[in-house]
Protein backbone atom coordinates (compact mmCIF):
# COMPACT_ATOMS: atom_id res chain seq x y z
CA UNK A 1 0.00 0.00 0.00
CA UNK A 2 1.30 3.57 -0.95
CA UNK A 3 2.12 5.34 1.96
CA UNK A 4 -0.60 8.13 1.86
CA UNK A 5 1.54 10.78 3.64
CA UNK A 6 5.11 12.32 2.89
CA UNK A 7 7.39 12.31 5.91
CA UNK A 8 7.83 16.17 6.97
CA UNK A 9 10.45 17.90 5.73
CA UNK A 10 13.25 18.97 8.16
CA UNK A 11 11.49 22.56 8.42
CA UNK A 12 8.51 22.19 8.73
CA UNK A 13 9.45 19.70 11.85
CA UNK A 14 10.93 22.66 12.91
CA UNK A 15 8.54 25.13 12.80
CA UNK A 16 6.15 22.31 14.37
CA UNK A 17 8.57 22.17 17.18
CA UNK A 18 8.91 26.21 17.58
CA UNK A 19 5.45 26.09 17.86
CA UNK A 20 4.91 23.95 20.80
CA UNK A 21 7.29 26.09 22.63
CA UNK A 22 6.09 29.44 21.65
CA UNK A 23 2.13 28.66 21.62
CA UNK A 24 2.08 27.70 25.36
CA UNK A 25 4.29 31.02 26.09
CA UNK A 26 1.95 33.35 24.13
CA UNK A 27 -1.17 32.04 25.72
CA UNK A 28 0.04 32.74 29.24
CA UNK A 29 1.25 35.96 27.93
CA UNK A 30 -2.49 36.77 26.66
CA UNK A 31 -3.91 35.68 29.58
CA UNK A 32 -2.46 37.11 32.30
CA UNK A 33 -0.55 40.40 30.99
CA UNK A 34 -2.01 41.58 27.70
CA UNK A 35 -5.67 40.95 28.28
CA UNK A 36 -5.11 43.00 31.46
CA UNK A 37 -3.76 45.57 30.19
CA UNK A 38 -5.82 46.22 27.02
CA UNK A 39 -9.06 45.40 29.44
CA UNK A 40 -7.80 47.95 31.90
CA UNK A 41 -7.14 50.50 29.14
CA UNK A 42 -10.12 49.89 27.62
CA UNK A 43 -11.68 50.67 31.55
CA UNK A 44 -9.87 53.89 31.85
CA UNK A 45 -12.59 55.67 29.47
CA UNK A 46 -15.23 54.66 31.01
CA UNK A 47 -17.31 54.88 34.38
CA UNK A 48 -18.52 51.71 36.71
CA UNK A 49 -18.73 51.72 40.38
CA UNK A 50 -17.88 48.15 40.63
CA UNK A 51 -21.96 46.73 40.87
CA UNK A 52 -23.79 45.70 38.06
CA UNK A 53 -22.91 43.75 35.11
CA UNK A 54 -22.64 46.43 32.48
CA UNK A 55 -19.37 47.62 32.46
CA UNK A 56 -18.64 49.41 29.77
CA UNK A 57 -22.27 51.40 29.60
CA UNK A 58 -20.99 54.98 30.31
CA UNK A 59 -18.39 56.30 28.51
CA UNK A 60 -16.61 59.40 29.39
CA UNK A 61 -13.28 59.45 27.07
CA UNK A 62 -10.56 61.27 28.73
CA UNK A 63 -11.80 63.10 31.66
CA UNK A 64 -10.69 60.19 34.04
CA UNK A 65 -7.34 61.23 33.17
CA UNK A 66 -8.71 65.08 32.65
CA UNK A 67 -10.06 64.66 36.67
CA UNK A 68 -6.35 63.96 37.38
CA UNK A 69 -4.51 66.36 36.55
CA UNK A 70 -6.71 68.45 38.95
CA UNK A 71 -7.11 65.71 41.99
CA UNK A 72 -4.89 67.26 44.43
CA UNK A 73 -4.74 63.93 46.28
CA UNK A 74 -3.94 61.98 42.86
CA UNK A 75 -0.96 64.93 42.96
CA UNK A 76 0.04 64.27 46.60
CA UNK A 77 0.14 60.62 45.13
CA UNK A 78 2.35 61.44 42.17
CA UNK A 79 4.72 63.08 44.02
CA UNK A 80 4.90 61.06 46.65
CA UNK A 81 6.06 58.16 44.20
CA UNK A 82 8.83 60.12 42.78
CA UNK A 83 9.91 60.90 46.17
CA UNK A 84 9.93 56.96 47.41
CA UNK A 85 11.70 56.11 43.97
CA UNK A 86 13.97 58.96 44.29
CA UNK A 87 15.07 57.84 47.93
CA UNK A 88 15.61 54.16 47.05
CA UNK A 89 17.48 55.24 43.42
CA UNK A 90 19.87 57.79 45.56
CA UNK A 91 20.17 57.04 49.37
CA UNK A 92 19.44 53.42 49.32
CA UNK A 93 21.94 52.54 46.36
CA UNK A 94 24.41 54.68 47.77
CA UNK A 95 24.33 52.83 51.14
CA UNK A 96 24.25 49.47 49.96
CA UNK A 97 26.87 50.15 47.27
CA UNK A 98 29.31 51.91 50.03
CA UNK A 99 28.93 48.84 52.38
CA UNK A 100 29.01 46.05 49.83
CA UNK A 101 32.74 47.73 48.93
CA UNK A 102 33.37 47.48 52.48
CA UNK A 103 32.64 44.46 53.11
CA UNK A 104 34.14 42.88 49.76
CA UNK A 105 37.58 44.80 50.65
CA UNK A 106 37.82 44.34 54.07
CA UNK A 107 37.84 40.32 54.24
CA UNK A 108 37.14 41.05 58.05
CA UNK A 109 35.73 37.85 59.94
CA UNK A 110 32.13 37.44 60.41
CA UNK A 111 31.41 39.34 56.88
CA UNK A 112 29.10 36.60 55.85
CA UNK A 113 27.05 36.89 59.36
CA UNK A 114 27.09 40.75 58.43
CA UNK A 115 25.64 40.44 55.27
CA UNK A 116 23.27 37.59 56.18
CA UNK A 117 21.84 40.37 59.22
CA UNK A 118 21.72 43.33 56.32
CA UNK A 119 20.12 41.12 53.85
CA UNK A 120 17.39 39.51 56.45
CA UNK A 121 14.79 42.39 56.23
CA UNK A 122 14.67 41.60 52.42
CA UNK A 123 13.01 37.93 53.07
CA UNK A 124 10.02 39.49 55.50
CA UNK A 125 6.86 39.91 54.47
CA UNK A 126 6.40 43.87 53.67
CA UNK A 127 3.39 43.63 55.14
CA UNK A 128 4.98 42.38 58.71
CA UNK A 129 7.38 44.76 58.88
CA UNK A 130 4.52 47.90 58.20
CA UNK A 131 2.55 46.69 61.17
CA UNK A 132 5.93 45.68 63.01
CA UNK A 133 7.35 49.57 62.52
CA UNK A 134 4.15 50.81 62.79
CA UNK A 135 3.03 49.72 66.39
CA UNK A 136 6.31 49.04 67.72
CA UNK A 137 8.39 52.43 66.73
CA UNK A 138 6.07 55.06 65.37
CA UNK A 139 3.51 55.30 67.01
CA UNK A 140 2.00 56.93 70.43
CA UNK A 141 3.61 54.75 73.15
CA UNK A 142 6.01 52.85 70.35
CA UNK A 143 9.74 52.94 70.99
CA UNK A 144 10.82 56.53 69.58
CA UNK A 145 7.74 58.43 71.70
CA UNK A 146 8.88 55.96 74.98
CA UNK A 147 12.67 56.94 74.69
CA UNK A 148 11.71 60.99 74.25
CA UNK A 149 8.70 60.58 77.03
CA UNK A 150 11.35 58.94 79.48
CA UNK A 151 14.12 61.29 78.81
CA UNK A 152 11.31 64.43 79.70
CA UNK A 153 11.39 65.45 75.99
CA UNK A 154 7.55 65.68 74.00
CA UNK A 155 6.67 62.96 73.13
CA UNK A 156 7.49 62.03 69.00
CA UNK A 157 5.20 59.67 67.43
CA UNK A 158 6.14 60.50 63.79
CA UNK A 159 3.20 58.43 61.67
CA UNK A 160 0.86 60.93 63.64
CA UNK A 161 3.05 64.21 62.06
CA UNK A 162 2.10 64.67 58.58
CA UNK A 163 5.25 66.61 57.85
CA UNK A 164 7.40 63.27 58.78
CA UNK A 165 4.98 60.47 58.53
CA UNK A 166 6.16 59.79 54.46
CA UNK A 167 9.83 60.35 55.74
CA UNK A 168 9.36 57.33 58.11
CA UNK A 169 7.76 55.23 55.25
CA UNK A 170 10.79 55.62 52.99
CA UNK A 171 13.36 55.15 55.93
CA UNK A 172 11.79 51.70 56.65
CA UNK A 173 11.42 51.05 52.75
CA UNK A 174 15.11 51.72 52.64
CA UNK A 175 15.52 49.49 55.90
CA UNK A 176 13.77 46.48 54.16
CA UNK A 177 15.59 46.68 50.75
CA UNK A 178 19.43 47.81 51.11
CA UNK A 179 20.31 43.93 51.99
CA UNK A 180 18.68 42.99 48.00
CA UNK A 181 20.51 45.33 46.79
CA UNK A 182 24.34 44.74 48.95
CA UNK A 183 23.77 41.35 47.80
CA UNK A 184 23.46 42.17 44.11
CA UNK A 185 26.24 44.58 44.56
CA UNK A 186 28.58 41.89 46.65
CA UNK A 187 27.56 39.60 43.22
CA UNK A 188 29.15 41.45 41.07
CA UNK A 189 32.31 42.96 43.43
CA UNK A 190 33.10 39.18 43.02
CA UNK A 191 33.93 39.03 39.46
CA UNK A 192 36.45 41.64 39.62
CA UNK A 193 40.15 41.23 38.77
CA UNK A 194 41.61 41.71 42.33
CA UNK A 195 44.68 42.80 40.17
CA UNK A 196 43.12 45.51 39.10
CA UNK A 197 42.39 46.59 43.17
CA UNK A 198 45.45 45.84 44.36
CA UNK A 199 47.06 47.90 41.52
CA UNK A 200 44.81 50.89 42.91
CA UNK A 201 46.12 50.54 46.61
CA UNK A 202 49.67 50.29 45.50
CA UNK A 203 49.39 53.88 43.64
CA UNK A 204 48.17 55.39 46.78
CA UNK A 205 44.68 55.22 46.16
CA UNK A 206 41.98 56.17 49.23
CA UNK A 207 38.44 54.18 49.71
CA UNK A 208 36.33 56.53 48.06
CA UNK A 209 38.76 57.10 45.08
CA UNK A 210 38.70 53.17 44.64
CA UNK A 211 34.73 53.12 44.75
CA UNK A 212 34.72 56.24 42.15
CA UNK A 213 37.08 55.82 40.08
CA UNK A 214 38.02 51.78 40.02
CA UNK A 215 34.69 49.81 40.72
CA UNK A 216 31.74 52.35 39.96
CA UNK A 217 32.94 52.41 36.04
CA UNK A 218 33.92 48.72 36.48
CA UNK A 219 29.85 48.08 37.71
CA UNK A 220 28.04 50.17 36.09
CA UNK A 221 26.04 46.94 34.79
CA UNK A 222 25.47 46.15 38.21
CA UNK A 223 24.33 49.36 39.19
CA UNK A 224 21.84 49.83 36.35
CA UNK A 225 20.51 46.28 36.64
CA UNK A 226 19.61 47.59 40.77
CA UNK A 227 18.42 51.29 39.48
CA UNK A 228 15.88 49.66 37.52
CA UNK A 229 14.81 47.14 39.62
CA UNK A 230 14.00 50.09 42.55
CA UNK A 231 12.22 52.21 39.98
CA UNK A 232 10.20 49.27 39.05
CA UNK A 233 9.33 48.37 42.90
CA UNK A 234 9.14 51.82 43.91
CA UNK A 235 6.62 52.79 41.39
CA UNK A 236 4.27 49.82 42.38
CA UNK A 237 4.90 49.92 45.96
CA UNK A 238 1.65 49.09 47.83
CA UNK A 239 1.99 46.66 50.76
CA UNK A 240 4.39 48.86 52.65
CA UNK A 241 3.03 51.72 52.24
CA UNK A 242 -0.66 50.80 53.51
CA UNK A 243 0.24 48.53 55.93
CA UNK A 244 2.09 51.71 57.57
CA UNK A 245 -0.67 53.98 56.94
CA UNK A 246 -3.61 51.76 57.38
CA UNK A 247 -5.41 52.42 61.22
CA UNK A 248 -8.60 50.94 62.84
CA UNK A 249 -11.62 53.47 61.65
CA UNK A 250 -9.18 54.67 58.82
CA UNK A 251 -6.51 57.09 60.00
CA UNK A 252 -6.37 60.90 59.46
CA UNK A 253 -3.15 59.41 57.55
CA UNK A 254 -5.76 57.58 54.98
CA UNK A 255 -8.38 60.34 55.19
CA UNK A 256 -6.00 63.12 54.08
CA UNK A 257 -4.18 60.85 51.94
CA UNK A 258 -1.01 62.04 53.21
CA UNK A 259 1.32 58.88 52.52
CA UNK A 260 -1.04 57.64 49.10
CA UNK A 261 1.28 56.63 46.91
CA UNK A 262 0.38 55.60 43.15
CA UNK A 263 -1.07 52.01 44.43
CA UNK A 264 -2.98 52.98 47.44
CA UNK A 265 -4.50 55.49 45.77
CA UNK A 266 -5.71 53.47 43.12
CA UNK A 267 -6.39 50.97 45.44
CA UNK A 268 -9.04 53.49 47.24
CA UNK A 269 -10.93 54.43 44.35
CA UNK A 270 -11.19 51.03 43.51
CA UNK A 271 -12.23 49.67 46.78
CA UNK A 272 -12.47 52.19 49.46
CA UNK A 273 -14.24 55.12 48.26
CA UNK A 274 -17.45 54.01 49.79
CA UNK A 275 -15.57 53.44 53.00
CA UNK A 276 -15.11 57.56 52.96
CA UNK A 277 -18.80 58.09 51.50
CA UNK A 278 -18.24 58.65 48.21
CA UNK A 279 -18.94 56.11 44.99
CA UNK A 280 -16.00 53.35 44.02
CA UNK A 281 -14.77 54.93 40.51
CA UNK A 282 -13.47 52.07 38.97
CA UNK A 283 -13.20 53.76 35.78
CA UNK A 284 -10.90 56.34 37.42
CA UNK A 285 -8.83 53.46 39.44
CA UNK A 286 -7.90 51.90 35.70
CA UNK A 287 -6.66 55.49 34.44
CA UNK A 288 -4.42 55.92 37.37
CA UNK A 289 -3.37 52.09 36.89
CA UNK A 290 -2.65 53.29 32.91
CA UNK A 291 -0.33 56.49 34.27
CA UNK A 292 1.27 53.61 36.57
CA UNK A 293 2.02 51.71 33.36
CA UNK A 294 3.50 55.20 31.64
CA UNK A 295 5.47 55.92 33.96
CA UNK A 296 7.48 52.68 34.34
CA UNK A 297 7.23 52.84 30.50
CA UNK A 298 9.38 55.81 30.69
CA UNK A 299 11.82 54.78 32.68
CA UNK A 300 12.25 51.57 30.71
CA UNK A 301 12.93 53.66 27.79
CA UNK A 302 15.33 55.83 29.38
CA UNK A 303 17.36 52.55 30.76
CA UNK A 304 17.49 51.46 26.93
CA UNK A 305 19.52 54.70 26.48
CA UNK A 306 21.79 54.44 29.34
CA UNK A 307 22.23 50.76 27.87
CA UNK A 308 23.15 52.42 24.59
CA UNK A 309 25.32 54.85 25.96
CA UNK A 310 27.50 52.64 28.44
CA UNK A 311 27.08 49.64 25.70
CA UNK A 312 25.87 46.98 28.21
Amino acid sequence: MAASTQALSPTRKLNIGWAFWIVPAVLILATFLFYPIGYTTLLSFFEWNGFGTNVFETFVGLDNYLIATTDKFFQTSFRNTLLFVGAMISVELFFAFTLSVFIFLAHFRGAAWLRGIIFFPSVLSAVVVGIVWRNVVFLREGLIDTVTSTLGLPGIYPLGDIDLAFYMIILVGIWQNIGFNLVIFYAGLQSLDSEVLESAQIDGAGFWQIIVRVIAPLQIHIILVNIILNVIGGVKVFDLVFSLSNSKGRGALQVAHITDVFATYMHFNSFGGALAGGNRRLGYAAAIAVIMMIVMLIFATFRQRLRRTFDI
